[in-house]
């Protein structure tokens, strides 16, 4: 064998495997190019609240995708999320930052689009007069 033929081999065997390590990552990341990856933040935690009163969740979403919130209470109304963000993408002149609030009735989902970053999920309820027992659920979609 030559040389050359020596060389083409070995090149020969170092594209397949490279191609074979491309497809494996590829195959990889097809849920997250899917949106079918999921993290459970809370999983039916049961949240006692003060009368207007909050409890605070912080999530770092590593990829773009939803934050889905549920709230079940023992108040049909008053109910609220607010999901706060700061993008960790491109430099300081391009951070993008994101406040948005829902206000939910019992059992209703909402549902917040995130870029990769910090995120506060802020469940609470502006009740007055009564104490407040939530059940929540929190969901990271990428």
């Amino acid at each position: 064998m030559n040389k050359v033929t020596a060389s083409l081999a070995i090149i020969c065997i170092v594209l397949t495997v490279f191609a074979g390590f491309c497809v494996i990552n590829i195959i990889g990341k097809q849920n997250i190019i899917d949106i079918s990856k999921h993290e459970q933040i809370a999983d039916k935690e049961i949240v006692y609240l003060r009368s207007n009163d909050a409890k605070k969740f912080v999530v770092d979403c590593e990829y773009a995708g939803y934050i889905f919130v549920r709230i079940d209470s023992s108040t049909t109304r008053y109910n609220y999320v607010n999901v706060d963000y700061t993008s960790k993408a491109g430099s300081s002149a391009h951070i993008v930052t994101y406040s948005h609030r829902e206000n939910l009735s019992q059992g209703e989902w909402a549902c917040f689009p995130v870029l990769p970053g910090g995120v506060t999920i802020h469940v609470g309820n502006t009740e007055w007069y009564n104490d407040v027992t939530q059940t929540v659920t929190i969901e990271y979609w990428y």
